[in-house]
């Protein structure tokens, strides 16, 4: 028997038609499954695209796979494939009694995975790195990029979108400069930006369009700039002309960039500052340019990761570990530089915004994921003992958790806890932490449900779930948008809608395939000891806050700053000139 098995196994190896057709059916089979998905499918087919390529490639040059390869590429293959195995967990309930689906649905994942990752890591090694570091004229591939991202953001801005985009977060922080009565709730220092060109405008024209049209185009040259400096920096690792070129335009047409960079969001600058802080980092490690500048835009960069989010500076300490661990050797003076940041924006948030009577967020908007766990309980009425829900009944409505949850979003959860009695969660957390935990211990799979339900937007296919605002919302402010009717207008309205409506764009807009593109850079870079692995960290920290305190299960602002940085983190990762230092 196990020589009949030894001799199929040698015929598999050898007949790679045959070995190419079963590689072929599993995927057709893996997707056969996936369109049934509640997610978009254009990302599940450009997987398997790439899987058959990568396949191809493999069988093709009979790649040996290393120790370590092997290690990190099953950690990643299994990682994306238990990722898209839960993530659709409804469909995979379906069809528990077939497993043969089960399985497929698991072994194509992970086939996919493992044969990109192994094709991108071996090309990579035999690539003929003859690219040369640029460093003559850098400053004009700074210049160009601005001078030509930023121009289109300007005319979509007066010539569609004047004074800019206001959505109900916008006002808020509008109103709250208005009264002077603040709140963190939105970063209190991100408002305190909006109060300085808010008054800067007013100051020159006495008029509050005008004052908000001085914001958006404040927002503009911040974001024109950063994607520049990206750009740039790609020039002087040596990535060619054409694959910058088409970073210029990504940045510059993609409809999410434009209209965000007029959008009064705080995520808006907190993406420019993720990426900003990512690049003067790939700068520092591969010892581009002027130290000094490098420092003092890292220092730019990481305050803005801190006083941006609420999340920013949980996924900021995050990293510095990471650096620290890595660049201990060689960048002291960097690491107590990041340290101060952090020293400095704690102070900044918590002491300094205590003495100026700023009001931190409430306990309800710490505790979504929580909150949404037991809710689920609650709506799918598992067994609870009398204890357990005379506690719950003291901070919200079982009637009013069975209406109105949601299991995407957790705000009518909020919402009811705020109603009820807020003050006696504030008062008893750790009672609260202790009966979540023992609750979560007898009920585990309804709190994994509720989990995936509540985060799968971040590490999956992609969902249609609003991703930009293109209006002013109703105001007392009289802020408003005029409806313009010319011919720019129109062309910007409509490639707007064309790419917000059409299957072919899907891919473009799924936070969950900019994740895995983020993550697979890092494990290749990783495989390949490259210090570099520093710039992917930082990204992928802010979805992992994300997955333990997101409200929305797949709020595209939220995840933006993976945007701003994907491009950079793909080209630097495969088109740069390789760097000398690794990993100790």
């Amino acid at each position: 028997m196990i020589n009949k098995i030894n001799q199929a196994l040698s015929i598999y190896r050898e007949k790679w038609i045959m070995r190419t057709g079963i590689m072929l059916l599993l995927m057709l089979s893996w997707l056969s499954i996936l369109y049934s998905a509640d997610s978009f499918l254009s990302p599940y087919v450009a997987y398997s695209l790439a899987g058959i390529v990568a396949f191809a490639e493999n069988v093709k040059n009979n790649y040996q796979v290393t120790k370590r390869e092997k290690c990190f590429g099953v950690l990643f293959s299994l990682l994306f494939s238990l990722s898209i195995f839960f993530a659709n967990y409804k469909i995979v309930a379906s069809i528990t009694e077939h497993l043969v689906k089960s399985a497929i649905l698991l072994l194509g994942g992970a086939l996919i995975s493992w044969h990109i990752l192994i094709m991108a890591v071996k090309i990579i090694a035999q690539r003929n790195n003859t690219q040369r570091v640029n460093a003559s004229a850098p400053q004009k591939w700074f210049w160009l990029p601005f001078i030509s991202i930023s121009a289109v953001y300007l005319l979509c801005l007066f010539c569609c979108y004047k004074p800019g985009v206001l959505t109900p977060d916008s006002l808020s922080q509008i109103t709250q400069i208005m009264s002077e009565s603040y709140s963190n709730h939105h970063p209190f220092w991100h408002t305190m930006i909006i109060k300085v060109f808010l008054s800067l405008g007013m100051a020159i024209f006495n008029d509050i369009n005008s004052a908000v049209t001085v914001y958006s185009v404040f927002q503009i040259l911040c974001m024109s700039a950063v994607f520049a400096y990206l750009c740039m920096t790609l020039y002087q690792v040596g990535v060619s002309i054409g694959w910058i070129v088409i970073a210029i335009v990504a940045y510059a047409v993609v409809p999410y960039h434009f209209l965000f960079s007029i959008t009064m969001w705080k995520d808006i600058l907190f993406g420019g500052t993720v990426a900003l802080f990512i690049c003067s980092l790939y700068r520092v490690i591969r010892c581009i340019g002027k130290k000094w500048t490098n420092y003092t835009t890292m220092i730019i960069g990481a305050l803005g990761c801190c006083l941006l989010r609420s999340n920013g500076m949980v996924a900021f300490v995050l990293t510095f570990f990471f650096m620290a661990f890595v660049l201990r050797k060689t960048e002291k003076k960097l690491l107590l530089a990041m340290m101060a940041v952090i020293l400095f924006s704690f102070i900044l948030k918590h002491p300094v915004l205590k003495s100026l009577g700023v009001a931190q967020p409430d306990t309800a908007e710490f505790l979504s994921i929580p909150e949404q766990q037991i809710a689920r309980l609650i709506v799918d009425e598992v067994n609870l003992n009398e204890d357990e829900i005379e506690q719950l009944e003291q901070i919200m409505s079982f009637e009013e958790v069975k209406k109105y949850y949601k299991p995407y979003i957790s705000d009518p959860v909020k919402a009811i806890i705020r109603r009820t009695n807020q003050d006696y969660l504030t008062e008893h957390k750790w009672s609260f932490f202790v009966l979540w935990l023992r609750l979560g211990i007898k009920y585990p799979n309804y709190y994994v449900k509720a989990w995936i339900d509540q985060t799968r937007g971040y590490w999956n296919g992609g969902y249609d779930y609003g991703i930009v605002v293109t209006r002013v919302f109703d105001n007392d402010f009289g802020i408003e948008m005029p409806q313009q009717n010319s011919n720019v207008s129109n062309i910007i309205r409509n490639w707007v809608r064309k790419f917000l409506n059409t299957p072919a764009f899907e891919i473009f807009r799924s936070i969950g395939f900019h994740v895995w593109v983020t993550a697979f850079c890092c494990i290749v870079l990783l495989i390949k000891k490259r210090k570099e692995t520093l710039i992917c960290i930082m990204p992928l920290a802010v979805i992992l806050t994300l997955l333990i305190s997101t409200p929305v299960f797949c709020e595209f602002r939220y995840a933006y700053a993976i945007f701003t940085v994907c491009p950079f983190l793909v080209l630097s990762t495969f088109f740069a000139r390789e760097a000398q230092e690794t990993i100790e």
